[in-house]
């Protein structure tokens, strides 16, 4: 097997604005009295993910939290990402173009069309640069797409499996 590489809308410049966006709730760790209040909170700050079914909120969220000894709802994931996140960060864009260039296999980027991290310049370069990678643009999302939806699922598993033979 081919090793390939998948960007869900990331890239390698991302804004200033839209890394204090994501420094506003990263590293978090708010506590919730029941998965209802739970799921508020997940959606508030996951509406740029584009819209979901019921169900879809659910899972999102089940897969967010877990539930601790005392019953209590809590953010499941190392709070600490956020320490090197805004030790990385200063009062400009992250450029990262150097990295990229490096990446010597099948690239596919996904973009939300609404995406405030991975803008459509950035995009357009990284099909010209570096792997030259394949962008596909999810209508409706911003960022980011949540691979939760079939048709979003199925851009990634052609990918991957384009010129593999079973």
């Amino acid at each position: 097997m081919r090793s390939k590489l998948v960007l869900n809308d990331a890239g390698p410049l991302v804004s200033r604005a839209a890394l204090e966006r994501i420094a506003s709730y990263v590293g978090k760790t708010p506590v919730f009295g029941s998965l209802d209040e739970a799921e508020k909170y997940v959606r508030g700050i996951s509406t740029s993910f584009g819209p979901h079914s019921e169900a879809q909120w659910r899972f999102f969220t089940e897969t967010w939290v877990r539930q601790d000894a005392e019953g209590k709802w809590r953010p499941h994931y190392d709070p600490r990402i956020a320490e090197a996140y805004r030790g990385a960060f200063s009062d400009k864009d992250l450029d990262l173009w150097y990295l990229y260039e490096a990446v010597r296999c099948p690239t596919l980027v996904l973009r939300g069309a609404e995406s405030d991290l991975l803008s459509r310049d950035t995009a357009a370069q990284m099909a010209r640069r570096g792997p030259k990678a394949k962008v596909v643009e999810i209508p409706g999302v911003g960022h980011a797409p949540t691979l939760l939806n079939p048709d979003q699922i199925g851009i990634v598993r052609d990918f991957l499996l384009e010129g593999e033979t079973s």
